[in-house]
């Protein structure tokens, strides 16, 4: 996932594989802040079944009735705990979490949150597989064309216009 952080993002990033809740923050100062500011991209990989939670303040900086914050690191364990959910009963959980917090059904703050559950699809199997490795000179089309050729007529299931269309890239 590649994002840019302005200063004002807060995003928890649960690992499944790791059991880490990790904050992300890029590098840039906040917007506004310097109008010749060049944003730069922060990337980070996710893995199946990690959690992405885009949130505002008000998610953290809410109060019990005792003057207690929500806070980070109680967000931080409420992920732990429920990382087995789909993002729409997390949501709903978290809601009523805070609610439970607070005391209330009404909050100072806004109380804008995102979850995201990576899933990534498992490929389709694999219908055949070789290996080529050609420089980028001109005389070595040719060897690439015949390589493709000969692959193509030994797969009995390949797509003939994804063929056409891979056909076609190597001519041009």
């Amino acid at each position: 996932m590649d994002f840019v952080d302005c200063g004002y993002a807060n995003i928890l990033h649960f690992r499944k594989k790791t059991k880490d809740c990790i904050p992300l923050k890029g590098i840039n100062f906040p917007l506004g802040f310097n109008r010749d500011e060049v944003f730069e991209q922060t990337s980070i990989y996710l893995e199946q079944d990690d959690i992405v939670l885009f949130y505002s303040n008000g998610l953290v900086e809410s109060q019990s009735p005792d003057g207690g914050s929500f806070g980070t690191e109680r967000l931080k364990e409420f992920l732990f705990r429920n990382a087995s959910l789909e993002p729409e009963e997390l949501t709903k959980q978290l809601y009523r979490r805070e609610k439970d917090f607070t005391g209330s059904e009404f909050f100072e703050d806004d109380l804008t949150y995102i979850v995201v559950k990576i899933d990534i699809p498992v490929p389709e199997k694999v219908l055949l597989s070789r290996q080529i490795e050609l420089s980028s000179k001109m005389s070595n089309l040719q060897t690439l064309r015949k390589f493709l050729e000969d692959v193509f007529d030994q797969t009995e299931k390949a797509d003939a216009e994804f063929t056409s269309k891979l056909e076609i890239a190597v001519v041009e």
